[in-house]
């Protein structure tokens, strides 16, 4: 017998960043007494056995690849852990603006992203229109971007995000319309 734990909330090879939700279910046979996540094989920190939830801020961990595991001992002693390992990434992407679009042609830029990887880059125009980038990699950590234009040229405003979840700011200057 002995502790079974299933339903991680997190996947394995999941890219994430800020404080992050960790929860499993847990299920024992006699009564369990700790409950427990544990990163990097560091020090148990025990949560509620009966709702095990753990929040973690991955902003303590350097960007890289962490194992997470959740551990459970029973009133006999007897324990059992599961573990994944997740792609801790805080780092924000950086899009740079390379041109104006030759008439009806396209914005063009590159890309770096050295982390999770690059999720989207998007125009949002004056008017409200979305337009996503076709991205080229050139390397696992960056690349190229392209969006058409648009006719009469609308002003817009450069966005990116990466797999973990970061974006980066536009700058509102109009003399540098990078996204850091």
């Amino acid at each position: 017998g002995g502790p079974v734990i299933s339903n991680l909330s997190l996947s394995n090879g999941a890219p994430v960043s800020g404080v992050i939700a960790l929860s499993a279910q847990v299920s024992s046979v006699v009564p369990l007494t700790t409950v427990a996540v544990v990163v990097d094989s560091g020090t148990a920190v025990p949560g509620n056995v009966a709702a095990p939830s753990f929040s973690i801020d991955t902003h303590t961990l350097p960007d890289g690849v962490h194992t997470l595991a959740i551990l459970a001992i029973d009133v006999t002693g007897v324990s059992a852990n599961s573990s994944i390992q997740v792609l801790v990434d805080n780092t924000t992407p950086k899009v740079y603006y390379r041109t104006l679009p030759p008439g009806n042609g396209t914005w063009y830029g590159i890309y770096t992203e050295a982390g999770s990887g690059i999720d989207k880059i998007w125009f949002t125009w004056s008017d409200g229109v979305v337009t996503n980038a076709t991205l080229t990699p050139t390397s696992a950590t960056g690349g190229n971007w392209v969006i058409p234009a648009r006719a009469g040229n609308p002003s817009w405003t450069l966005q990116g995000i990466d797999r973990a979840g970061n974006y980066c700011t536009p700058s509102g200057a109009s003399t540098d319309y990078n996204c850091l």
